[in-house]
C-alpha cells in the first residue's frame, strides 16, 4: 500500500522513523562509498558482517549506506562518519540493497 501510494506520485519517499516501540537499531554510515563504482569501505564492511540479521542499502546521498537490525542503545550515537539510534530518528530508505 505504501509503494503503491509512492509510485503513484502521492509522496516524494518512503522512510522508516524509529521509536521506543520498535526493537530496530539503524546504523548511518557516511562517506564510505563511491557511488561510481558502488565500492564501500572495507573496514565498513567488515563492521556490517557482524551483524547476522540485518537490512543493509545505500543511502539517500549514494555516499553512505544505512543498516537496520534488532537491539537497543541508550538514546543517539553519533561517532564521526557514523551514528546508531534506536529512537526519534528516521533513516529515508532506497531500496537499493547492498
Amino acid at each position: 500500500m505504501v509503494l503503491e501510494a509512492y509510485e503513484a506520485g502521492k509522496y516524494n519517499g518512503i522512510g522508516f522513523c524509529f521509536c521506543s516501540a520498535d526493537p530496530f537499531v539503524g546504523l548511518d554510515f557516511d562517506n564510505c562509498r563511491t557511488p561510481e563504482t558502488g565500492e564501500v569501505d572495507s573496514r565498513v564492511l567488515e563492521y556490517v558482517a557482524r551483524f547476522e540479521d540485518r537490512y543493509v542499502e545505500v543511502s539517500v546521498s549514494g555516499t553512505g549506506i544505512h543498516l537496520i537490525t534488532c537491539g537497543k542503545i541508550q538514546g543517539g550515537t553519533n561517532r564521526g562518519n557514523y551514528e546508531i539510534y534506536d529512537q526519534d530518528r528516521f533513516f529515508t530508505l532506497t531500496g537499493a540493497l547492498l
